[in-house]
């Protein structure tokens, strides 16, 4: 089941899909050992990621948690789901305790920042992402994802500063967009963001539904959104809680759309 879930496998009209080989794989490890823990972390990343029905994706984490609450891989998986649905503090704890049993996966360290950012501990972000930087100066992401907690702070020089700082082309753009926005240096914003989608709306529509938000246009944000939705953007994933989407709330597409994808 592992290895089928692996992006690399093969997939063509002779050889399934992979995640549909992989949930094969994983129900008939059930069927011999109901409390395989490993079976269930695999019918969860499926479920999230290939079938986006979240609700059962988190059961199965629940479970395999249940079977393991020492295994890091289980743990973060659980925590993955559980902020999903908007439980950062449960997500949160998942998650240190995950790091502290494999404290090198790096990515974590950046998914726990973000965790603390949507539950609004901004310092206790910072603090990780200086964490990630120790460890790894060049991490993809690591200063873009700084640059959304000093806008969150209202700190859009500092923000526009870390910006500057990523070295991954993508986040770097992403990240100066939103805090020339935020100081309203559109005559510098709006040509990076024509680049944003030229370039990034088959890979970003959530991102850019992001940026079209936090610039008090609904209309293009809720259109990204639907995109994001149909093209299965793993950025949807952080729609509850994410400050940039705040002035979506009141509107009705937005109550909507978190019930299609069975978040409510």
């Amino acid at each position: 089941a592992r290895v089928y879930l692996q992006p690399a496998w093969p997939s063509t009209a002779d050889n399934p899909a992979g995640h549909e080989r992989s949930r094969e794989a994983a129900l008939k490890a059930l069927e011999l050992d109901s409390r395989m823990a490993g079976a269930h972390l695999v019918l969860s990343q499926i479920g999230r990621v290939h079938d986006w029905n979240f609700r059962q994706a988190l059961t199965e984490a629940r479970l395999a948690l249940d079977l393991a609450p020492g295994d890091a891989e289980v743990l973060a998986n659980a925590s993955t789901n559980e902020f999903i649905f908007g439980r950062f503090t449960a997500a949160i704890s998942l998650l240190e305790r995950s790091i502290s049993r494999n404290p090198l996966v790096l990515n974590k360290l950046l998914r726990l920042g973000l965790a603390h950012e949507f539950a609004g501990d901004y310092e206790q972000a910072l603090i990780g992402y200086r964490q990630l930087l120790s460890l790894n100066p060049q991490y993809p992401g690591v200063y873009a994802y700084r640059a959304r907690v000093k806008l969150a702070q209202a700190k859009p020089e500092s923000a526009l500063t870390e910006s500057e700082q990523e070295l991954d082309p993508f986040w770097r753009r992403y990240s100066q967009i939103l805090a020339l926005d935020a100081l309203e240096r559109f005559e510098k914003s709006n040509p990076l963001l024509e680049e944003m989608i030229r370039e990034n709306s088959h890979n970003a529509p959530f991102q850019l539904a992001e940026i079209h938000a936090m610039r008090g246009e609904p209309e293009l944000a809720f259109e990204w959104l639907e995109r994001a939705v149909e093209q299965r953007d793993g950025g949807v994933s952080e729609i509850l809680g994410n400050g940039f989407l705040a002035r979506l709330h009141d509107d009705a597409r937005w109550l909507d759309l978190i019930s299609r994808i069975g978040l409510e």
